[in-house]
């Protein structure tokens, strides 16, 4: 295999993996580490959210997204050793891969944080 045909398919990959994380974190988004002072933390994304059930649950509701099953199918991915076999080819270490499903199972209990409390306002 030539070196643009391995830079593709790992360009592939690391596009396939931002996809899926995108698509897991669901109604958060990934902070921004380019210094835009306007970009959240996870923290902050999941204070404003609660905020917005105190202020109106209406707006929540029509705000939030249940995960549905391409979420499902991207956390599935994320729980599984595809992720962890896939990001070790492309070059990343098992630090790497620690972070990212600890960042997504942090996303899921705050979402599900968010969901109870809507529940309890309702």
């Amino acid at each position: 295999m030539s070196d643009i045909d391995t830079q593709s398919c790992r360009n592939l990959w690391l596009t396939a993996i931002a996809n899926h994380m995108d698509c897991a974190l669901n109604n958060f988004e990934v902070p921004k580490r380019t210094g835009n002072k306007d970009a959240m933390s996870i923290e902050q994304q999941y204070k404003k959210l609660e905020n917005l059930i105190e202020k109106s649950p209406d707006k929540f509701f029509r705000y939030m997204k249940k995960p549905n099953l391409d979420c499902q199918k991207s956390r599935y991915f994320f729980e599984t050793s595809q992720f962890d076999n896939i990001a070790i080819m492309v070059g990343y270490d098992t630090n790497f891969i620690n972070k990212v499903f600890n960042f997504i199972q942090e996303t899921i209990t705050l979402e599900k944080k968010l969901w109870e409390k809507y529940n309890e306002n309702i």
